[in-house]
Parts: C-alpha cells; structure tokens; sequence
C-alpha cells in the first residue's frame, strides 16, 4: 500500500498526507547527528527542556500537512533521531522515517514550498549549532 500512495503522488503533486500523532514520538532526548563526506563528523544530544528540542517537536506540528510518501534513498547531511522518529534535514526540505501504527515503516518528505522553515533552516535559526 505504502508502495501505491508514494506512486500516486509523484503523479499528482498536489496531493499531501498528514503526520501522524505517532511520528511525533521523539522520546526524553533526541540526538542531531552531523555527517561531513558520508560519515558521522558529531553528534548532540538535546533533552525535552532544551529549546532546540522544543523548536524541532514546534516544526513538526506545525507542518503537519505539507508531507508526501516518499521511496527515494537520502544520504544524510543531518539526522534528528528520536526514540520513535528520524527526520533527515536538507537545505530547503526534510524527510521522517517512522512506524505506523501496525508496526510498518513510513518515509514522508516535506514539500520546500510550503514548509519554508523546515530543513537546515531549523538547525541554522533556532538550535544555533
């Protein structure tokens, strides 16, 4: 099924999927992992106090429309992982990987045009790293 809904919308771009309430499981800390030339260069862990964690579980409700299945492989430029998410941040776009409900892995990624404050930018405007 998973493999139909990525199919129909890279044939009709406007369609968009809702993030689940489960993909915001980020957990009691979330590691951001930098990698430089396809290896891991660092890695910070924030916790749920921390305004950086705050900012990214902010970006994801807040942009909790803006998202479509997606099957493309990403090499990871920075990699937010929490204990039930992973999103993958890019210049302009992010991708999540996360389970659904029944256990099967989803991969979404955002649309750069509506989500104008998602990828790098959140790294760069608000975790000041």
């Amino acid at each position: 099924m998973f493999m139909f809904k990525a199919f129909l919308m890279s044939i009709m771009p406007f369609w968009r999927v809702e993030l689940p309430p489960e993909a915001y499981n980020l957990g009691p800390e979330i590691q951001v992992i930098y990698y430089k030339n396809g290896s891991e260069d660092r890695t910070i862990k924030l916790i749920q106090s921390d305004p950086g964690y705050q900012q990214i579980l902010h970006y994801l409700t807040q942009s909790k429309k803006v998202w479509k299945y997606d099957t493309t492989s990403y090499a990871p430029i920075i990699l937010i992982r929490g204990s039930g998410i992973t999103l993958n941040c890019f210049n302009r776009s992010s991708v999540v990987y996360f389970k659904d409900q029944n256990s099967n892995p989803i991969q979404l990624s955002s649309d750069p045009i509506l989500a104008p404050n998602c990828g790098l930018k959140i790294l760069e405007e608000h975790l000041k790293l």
